[in-house]
């Protein structure tokens, strides 16, 4: 039981009570348990709100108490809410003494009892467990102890709670750290992996490329020396099939001979048709002059007999792949090729090409490939 306190905590009945009896152990013939009202100091939660007496404020508080009786007081200032602690303290100055003595002054039993008294009272402070004077060390010491989280006990301190708190978030914040730093150890140790694998795909993607280039030429130089010898041979032999029409003379169209060379303005060439597929063939009249031609393959075909053949008469065509690609060309069975072999169609889309060239007796048509793109 304290001695020199009277303290209630607010519980729900009590919400808002300003008005209390102080209980301060006394002495049998001093009833209120203090020497002076200056004695009599108002505390909220441990923290100090009035100076003694309670007519004033302390540090700003705001609140004060007023004298009812000798032993009930009522606060001023403030309304209790659930929880608080409210407390009256008796404190005894330690400063000067309670009574005075003056030589060759009458000493009376007042003056005698509250000498007792004060060092009595002094007694009950300590065994209450808080100092004397206007601080109490008691409380503060508390506070420093277990003040809330970010509370200041005083101006820019705070209580070893708060700090226990603050080293309980550090601690979270570096097990967070940890777990994030073993989690990046990870990521690196995989992308150091990875960097592995990629360099190991990259030397690879190397190798290949560098095997497909090595097989790309042998393979073009295998295609194009057969070509250049075939162009050379047909080139030979246009030269030879030019001498031969050089000298013949068709009977319908035969130019009068002079002793003069005949000299040409603008260069000779036959007249051009675009042929086309239908119902998977081709079919191509030589008439008008139209000895070049023109063909886009969009399907399978077989080129026919050519019409109105004349005989002695050269004639080209050039052939192509659309933008589909991969289809064939057959030929009519009167159209030879000698001991050649069939042309077969180069079938990449959009750039397979393949140029023939034709030339007629007036019944057979003999044919030999002139060029191919692959």
């Amino acid at each position: 039981m304290a001695l020199s306190t009277t303290e209630e905590t607010i519980v729900s009945g009590t919400v808002g009570k300003v008005t209390y009896d102080l209980t301060f152990e006394g002495y049998v013939d001093n009833p209120p348990g203090y020497i002076k009202k200056a004695h009599v100091f108002l505390w909220i939660n441990d923290v100090q709100q009035t100076v003694g007496g309670g007519g004033t404020e302390y540090g700003g508080s705001g609140v004060t108490f007023t004298w009812d009786t000798a032993t009930r007081v009522t606060i001023a200032g403030y309304s209790p809410v659930l929880n608080d602690k409210i407390e009256f303290r008796r404190t005894m100055p330690t400063d000067k003494p309670v009574v005075d003595f003056v030589d060759r002054a009458g000493i009376t039993e007042t003056m005698l009892d509250n000498s007792n008294l004060a060092n009595l009272y002094a007694v009950h402070e300590i065994k209450d467990g808080f100092g004397t004077g206007t601080q109490n060390y008691y409380a503060l010491a508390k506070l420093y102890a277990n003040g809330d989280e970010d509370y200041e006990v005083e101006p820019g301190q705070y209580s070893a709670y708060h700090w226990s708190l603050k080293a309980e978030d550090e601690y979270d914040l570096a097990e967070t750290a940890r777990a994030a730093a073993v989690v990046a150890q990870g990521l690196a140790e995989d992308a150091e992996d990875a960097a592995v694998v990629a360099q190991g795909l990259a030397e690879d993607a190397q190798a290949a490329a560098e095997a497909i280039d090595a097989y790309t030429k042998a393979e073009a130089d295998a295609i194009t020396d057969p070509i250049a010898a075939d162009v050379a041979t047909n080139a030979s032999d246009i030269s030879d099939l030019e001498a031969a029409v050089a000298g013949k003379e068709d009977a319908d169209t035969a130019i009068a001979k002079t002793d003069e060379a005949n000299v040409w303005t603008e260069l000779q060439r036959p007249t051009k048709q675009t042929l086309s597929s239908s119902g998977a063939a081709v079919a191509w009249d030589l008439s008008g002059g139209a000895g070049y031609g023109e063909l886009e393959l969009d399907e399978d075909t077989t080129l026919g007999l050519p019409s109105n053949l004349a005989d002695g008469a050269v004639f080209f065509m050039n052939i192509t792949q659309d933008s589909t690609g991969d289809w064939t060309l057959s030929f009519n069975a009167s159209i030879d090729f000698g001991a050649e072999d069939v042309p077969e169609m180069p079938a990449t889309a959009t750039t397979g090409q393949m140029i023939l060239a034709f030339l007629t007796d007036g019944t057979n048509v003999f044919c030999w490939e002139v060029w191919r793109s692959e």
